[in-house]
């Protein structure tokens, strides 16, 4: 089946803030299944953990450590195209932004559609014309990121292998428990393991900048293009 007969996959970079995770999955359930949900969360370093209430039986990372904005987007992109091999994913970074419903549901469907009918680059869209309101360090809340997840995971082997060797044997446990085969607890402990070993890497900066060809960029988004030299503006 082609990409453009496939549903998306949304993957959530929630990063443990909760507030802004309930506004993004509130949108999403108008646009992508629950079983085709990753969220990726940060584990709290005291407390308890994210148990996964409220997620409507969307799939949970946990990241062990922060890494940045990249791996955590990689390990979720993993598991859509072990479940997918065609998988179209589109990743959002839960903000302010997102509140504005409809702005944000243009900039899904704008970046989705841009990436069916660019199957081999990666496209950022972010919702209000990247106008609405800005977490620390400039980028807009409510970014969506899509692309085909092997196009997203080849530009990492490339650019961030820091990133992704270590991930490796996550990979390999995902495949396995694919199969049928019992992990028991390898999932979380190969991720603890990749995290430990893994460089720091961020979505936009590291990911998103080093795409070829380049990524497509909207003009509407010049926080990411003014930065990204190799980035095409439509």
């Amino acid at each position: 089946m082609s990409v453009t007969e496939r549903r998306p996959w949304a993957i959530v970079l929630a990063s443990g803030r909760e507030p802004d995770l309930a506004s993004a999955l509130a949108c999403l359930r108008l646009v992508a299944s629950p079983e085709r949900t990753v969220v990726v969360v940060r584990r709290p370093a005291a407390g308890p953990r994210w148990s996964g209430t409220g997620l409507g039986g969307a799939a949970l990372i946990e990241e062990p450590a922060d890494r940045g904005s990249a791996p955590g987007a990689l390990a979720a992109a993993l598991v859509a195209q072990e479940q997918d091999p065609a998988a179209l994913v589109a990743l959002v970074r839960p903000g302010p932004a997102v509140e504005d419903r409809s702005g944000f549901l243009r900039a899904w469907s704008s970046a989705l559609a841009l990436a069916v009918r660019f199957p081999s680059r990666l496209v950022a869209v972010a919702p209000c014309g990247g106008g609405g309101p800005r977490p620390r360090g400039g980028r807009p809340g409510g970014m969506v990121m899509a692309g085909v997840a092997s196009v997203l995971l080849e530009t990492a082997r490339r650019a961030l292998p820091g990133a992704m060797r270590p991930l490796e044997t996550f990979r390999q446990v995902l495949h396995a428990a694919r199969h049928g085969r019992p992990v028991g607890d390898h999932q979380p402990l190969a991720l603890a393991s990749a995290y430990a070993r893994m460089q720091p890497a961020d979505l936009e900066r590291d990911l998103l900048a080093a795409a070829r060809p380049p990524a497509i960029v909207p003009s509407v988004l010049p926080v990411l293009a003014d930065g990204m030299s190799g980035a095409s503006r439509v």
